[in-house]
């Protein structure tokens, strides 16, 4: 897949996820280690209302994610361990990814200890 397939994936995971038909804006905040992928998501109503989106509904995206971290630090340039991806009912997405140094020392820490 390329990067743009994945991220077209991920947004269409994200539309058929929400349960009602006018929205305001989507969320999805994934953490990415190296054997696993949390996933944490919601969504605003047109009553700017908060639902939440189960985790569960992501399971197809999970070797997305794994190849989308694979395909964008392959060459080093952008290392990142969360992603947002905000969506927004006409389709448009915004990406952040983000390296949480914190996180991935606490990470290395534990795996240090086993």
């Amino acid at each position: 897949m390329t990067v743009n397939e994945i991220y077209l994936k991920i947004g269409q995971t994200i539309f058929d996820a929400i349960e009602e038909e006018k929205w305001l804006e989507a969320h999805l905040f994934i953490m990415r280690l190296e054997n696993t992928i949390r996933f944490n998501a919601f969504y605003l109503s047109e009553l700017d209302e908060k639902y939440v989106i189960k985790a569960r509904k992501f399971s197809a995206i999970y070797e997305s994610v794994h190849e989308l971290h694979r395909i964008t630090m392959q060459y080093g340039h952008n290392r990142w361990n969360k992603l947002e991806f905000t969506l927004l009912p006409n389709f448009k997405f915004d990406l952040k990814f983000i390296w949480d140094q914190e996180l991935q020392d606490e990470v290395d820490g534990y795996n240090n200890q086993m």
